[in-house]
């Protein structure tokens, strides 16, 4: 079974997102670990007016998408490069907004990172009406 990992916010469930998940399809026998932000530290990244949904509503919704294995919560950097690296995954996605720049628990990945194109799409601008 093919392991993979992406980790994020994943507020308000867009095109994006879904680019970036159904990324896993490639794979036939695969096992998607989501990893989200806990609202705590979305507030500490984003501002006082993030999360929109709080993080057991953001674990359901991803958990109700059939290409998604499990879903669980992060609150530090450390603990996401831990996580990352008990679950050792083969790949992890990432959008391509992320190449040439750090990235936590890459170490861990016994394979390669995947960068999928990034769409341009994003929850701020959904919320600024820039995008509908």
């Amino acid at each position: 079974m093919t392991r993979i990992v992406c980790n994020g916010v994943f507020d308000i469930l867009h095109f994006g997102h879904f680019e970036l998940l159904n990324t896993a399809r490639l794979f036939t026998n695969h096992y998607l670990l989501v990893l989200i932000d806990t609202d705590e530290r979305v507030k500490q990244l984003k501002g006082s007016d993030r999360p929109y949904h709080n993080q057991f509503q953001r674990r359901s919704n991803l958990e109700s998408l059939k290409i998604v294995s499990r879903v669980e919560f992060f609150n530090t950097s450390e603990e996401l490069d831990s996580k990352i690296k008990a679950f050792q995954p083969h790949f992890m996605l990432k959008g391509s907004d992320y190449e040439g720049k750090p990235i936590i628990g890459s170490e861990h990945v016994i394979d390669k990172i995947l960068y999928v194109p990034h769409t341009k799409h994003s929850t701020t601008e959904i919320v600024n009406k820039k995008y509908l």
